[in-house]
């Protein structure tokens, strides 16, 4: 098992456990959260700054998807980064509070 402390873990690691572990569901919730952000884009008709915000964060959960897929993650951009932290925490069970922790961390 690829076990890891997530009391002294950093976002990184955790993220490079969920690449390691289980390539293809990482990428496939990765696609699933950019949808929610681009089903969430075209609902805010009225806010152009949380559409513009919903749709980066779109296409930085599509760019980490595509990443995963070729098998290394390389130089995140800041939001990739945290799409990705999220993801992984999703997939991996953590609870706001310890990935609240984790972050700070970081």
């Amino acid at each position: 098992m690829d076990d890891i402390d997530f009391m002294t873990c950093s976002a990184d690691d955790v993220i490079a456990r969920s690449l390691r572990l289980h390539p293809s569901l990482y990428a496939e919730a990765l696609f699933a959260a950019a949808n929610t952000h681009t089903q969430a884009a075209a609902l805010m008709v009225h806010d152009a700054t949380a559409r513009e915000v919903a749709k980066r964060c779109a296409a930085d959960c599509n760019n980490v998807a595509l990443a995963v897929g070729r098998g290394h993650l390389g130089t995140l951009s800041f939001g990739e980064r945290i799409q990705a932290f999220t993801v992984a925490c999703r997939l991996q069970c953590v609870n706001f509070a310890l990935a609240k922790a984790i972050i700070g961390r970081t």
